[in-house]
């Protein structure tokens, strides 16, 4: 692999290159709308788990098994990686331009727009998913960072990502703790001994959580919240988002080591030309191969053990021994960039992956988009909460042709995607070109 020690990567000599980046990105966005259209057209309780009123086997089962095994985490993954290459591409814009004479200014004036985006994508299109605060908060440190080199980079991230498994690992050893302890509280008193002041508290604690994951509650908190989100006025609707927030605020939905390592990684994979695709391709198919059996392994053991335990908490915790989401998805999210590179390198499908490219193009603008399109879908014909989940896949697949078409007639008139234009002019405090 070429690597390099300079700022910014060599990729100017070579269009294919940075055609890959638009065609990853457009690919990640259009993966990530399986899960936020899957998020989107269901009660909350039912995003990791199914719902066990409905079939929880055949088309209901493959769907919940693509998604949770194949599409959930690894695309945010794939977003925040080209994200940190994306970061060192405009700073070499940057240092082609004379007449720029604070690029860092410009670059935070671009992160302030970014997060105002996400703020309005999270209480304007009702999207209190949003990623788009927490990139642009956890991207402020980047600019200082840009000039390391890729072995410092992906040795930090290494430690961020480590750091997350140990947080989350000691986070379900806690939670275990607590099963065992108020699982022993209930088999004293049932067994009529005496509890102290503090047993009794501990042990009305513990009923409430059980309560809380009993199969009849969770389907009663369902019902409630389809009938409250498919009645509910455009003022209610965004105060229910505000509520939403009080439990994870703006960007404490995704951890910072779930997206800063990422970032960093990108940067890195950008310097050594991984990304660029100037790796061996044995390098390609060992990353791929490798990240792959690691991945599949590890989600077959999650997704078999959610099943078995019919998606109860309780049970899933007390069968886990250790939380390795954070294993699982580097590891997919680098299987599939190498074999996306590899992929991409045959010249009979280098076409069919530049159909991408508008997307990636249009990244911004397809993300917000989707804020609009799956909440007024599934909210307007009354669908949330009250189809079949391998249904919402069908829903899915028109997204997918919709933005496709829409992105590529877009850029056949228009420069960039409307909000992409309205960043760069917002960023640039200047009325940028719009029309070809």
């Amino acid at each position: 692999m070429s690597a390099t020690n300079l700022p910014y990567p060599p990729v100017a000599s070579s269009g294919n290159r940075i055609n890959f980046i638009d065609v990853l990105r457009g690919m990640a966005v259009l993966g990530i709308t399986i899960t936020n259209v899957l998020s989107q057209a269901q009660p909350t309780v039912y995003w990791k788990s199914m719902n066990l009123e409905q079939s929880i086997t055949g088309a209901n089962l493959l769907s919940w098994v693509v998604e949770m095994g194949l599409f959930e985490g690894p695309m945010r993954g794939l977003l925040s990686l080209v994200f940190g290459a994306s970061f060192l591409l405009f700073m070499q814009r940057f240092s082609s331009r004379n007449n720029v004479q604070n690029p860092a200014l410009i670059y935070y004036k671009r992160l302030f727009w970014l997060f105002v985006f996400g703020f309005i994508n999270a209480y304007v299109f009702l999207w209190p998913g949003d990623i788009l605060c927490a990139y642009a908060l956890f991207a402020l440190v980047l600019y200082p960072i840009r000039n390391l080199s890729a072995r410092i980079l992906i040795f930090a991230a290494s430690l961020m990502l480590l750091y997350g498994v140990f947080h989350e690992t000691s986070i379900l050893r806690q939670k275990k703790e607590f099963i065992s302890k108020g699982e022993q509280l209930e088999r004293q008193y049932s067994a009529g001994k005496a509890l102290s002041i503090t047993q009794k508290k501990d042990l009305d604690i513990w009923l409430q959580f059980r309560e809380q994951h009993d199969e009849r509650t969770i389907a009663s908190d369902a019902k409630k919240e389809v009938e409250f989100l498919t009645q509910a006025s455009y003022p209610a609707l965004v105060a229910y988002c505000w509520e939403f927030e009080r439990d994870y605020p703006i960007s404490g939905y995704y951890a910072w080591w779930d997206i800063l390592p990422l970032f960093l990684i990108g940067m890195a994979l950008c310097k050594n030309g991984f990304i660029l695709g100037l790796a061996p391709t044995r390098i390609y198919v060992t990353i791929a191969v490798a990240g792959l059996t690691i991945a599949l392994l590890i989600a077959f053991f999650d997704l078999n053990l959610r099943y078995v335990s019919r998606f109860n908490e309780i049970e899933i915790a007390k069968g886990s021994f250790a939380d390795l989401y954070q294993i699982r998805r580097i590891a997919q999210t680098m299987a599939y960039l190498s074999l996306l590179l590899l992929l991409y390198k045959i010249p009979s499908l280098t076409a069919l992956f530049d159909l991408f490219i508008p997307l990636g193009k249009m990244s911004l603008s397809t993300y917000l988009l989707q804020g609009l399109i799956t909440p007024g879908i599934f909210l307007a014909f009354g669908w949330f909460g009250n189809i079949e989940r391998y249904q919402i896949y069908e829903v899915l697949v028109f997204i997918w042709i919709f933005q496709l078409l829409f992105s590529t007639i877009w850029l056949r008139h228009f420069k960039s995607g409307p909000f992409e234009w309205l960043l760069h002019s917002l960023t640039w405090s200047k009325i940028q070109p719009f029309k070809k």
